[in-house]
């Protein structure tokens, strides 16, 4: 991926969400428009740039599985996949 996010945007690719059903099939619900969803963080900018200008890094890493708000990011699409570009202030959780 060439896609390099600046100061403290980050990229993330959205965990596809699987559901099970009481007989044990697998589906994914294309009509579920979720507000908070999960994905893994791909790339990160170099950290917040203070008023001062120090830069903070950034608290996420690159592989991170993170909870963020889907409302607050911007869809990119690069080479046929689609990622969501967002402010790490916007992530409101790191799974472990």
């Amino acid at each position: 991926m060439s896609l390099k996010p600046l100061r403290d945007f980050i990229v993330v690719s959205v965990t596809k969400k699987e559901e099970k059903t009481p007989s044990g099939l697998l589906f994914t619900p294309a009509t579920v428009d979720e507000k908070v969803v999960t994905g893994t963080v791909l790339a990160t900018g170099s950290g917040y740039l203070t008023d001062s200008g120090i830069i903070v890094p950034l608290e996420v890493s690159v592989g991170d599985s993170v909870v963020f708000n889907k409302q607050m990011a911007v869809e990119v699409k690069q080479g046929g996949e689609s990622f969501l570009l967002l402010r790490e202030e916007h992530v409101l959780s790191v799974l472990n």
